[in-house]
């Protein structure tokens, strides 16, 4: 199959493909919080710590740790919506995009950020975010169908992707870029082409195999 700039569009995850979460602003955000006490005392809630780490292995959207705060520690909730801003974006792959983007791919995003956490993404990244032209995230947090790993979110993207395209295309030329296999497996399910991401330099090789990079 071939691979042009007309007839394709690049499509990216955010978490652990674009960013990942940096560790020192991290450290900073629980050194220099308010409330160490809460988190001190956070020992003692055994059912809160264990369900967050389940949530964790689930490769939650912001707005599931969020609600898992509100319900169970909500005295941490503004720790919490500080620590998932701490952020920072993979320079290898950002050099990826940057290459795509100067060879005039069309790049999308599809996540399982909330608007609110993408509109502070937007805010903090606006040069790497204007190289995108279209962003799908979770628009009603509260319907676990719509997002990934759900093939109706998938569909919802595809509908959007092919007006914006304005024209027919073979499913195969949207290639979805993410690092969950069960989200991976959605894609090829409904006809995408899917590259499981575990580092910006195989990304790069996937890429040049397709004929997309040189």
């Amino acid at each position: 199959m071939h691979y042009s700039r007309f007839n394709t569009i690049i499509t990216f995850d955010l978490h652990d493909v674009v960013f990942t979460f940096d560790y020192k602003k991290i450290l900073h955000i629980l050194w220099t919080t308010d409330r160490k006490w809460p988190l001190i005392t956070t020992i003692a809630y055994p059912r809160f710590i264990w369900n967050f780490i389940k949530l964790l292995r689930q490769k939650p959207s912001d707005y599931d740790i969020f609600i898992l705060f509100s319900e169970q520690r909500p005295v941490l909730v503004p720790v919490a919506l500080d620590l998932m801003s701490a952020i920072k974006v993979i320079p290898e792959t950002v050099q990826i995009i940057q290459e795509l983007s100067d060879k005039e791919y069309t790049l999308h995003i599809l996540t399982n950020a909330t608007e609110i956490r993408l509109l502070d993404i937007r805010k903090k990244y606006a040069h790497l975010l204007r190289k995108f032209r279209y962003c799908k995230g979770i628009t009603t947090p509260s319907n676990p169908l719509g997002r990934k790993p759900h093939a109706l979110f998938f569909h919802e993207y595809l509908d959007k992707a092919k007006k914006l395209a304005q024209t027919d295309f073979p499913l195969k030329n949207v290639i979805f870029i993410d690092d969950n296999k069960e989200n991976i497996k959605t894609a090829q399910k409904v006809g995408m082409k899917a590259i499981h991401f575990q580092s910006p330099q195989q990304l790069r090789e996937a890429l040049v195999e397709l004929g997309i990079l040189p």
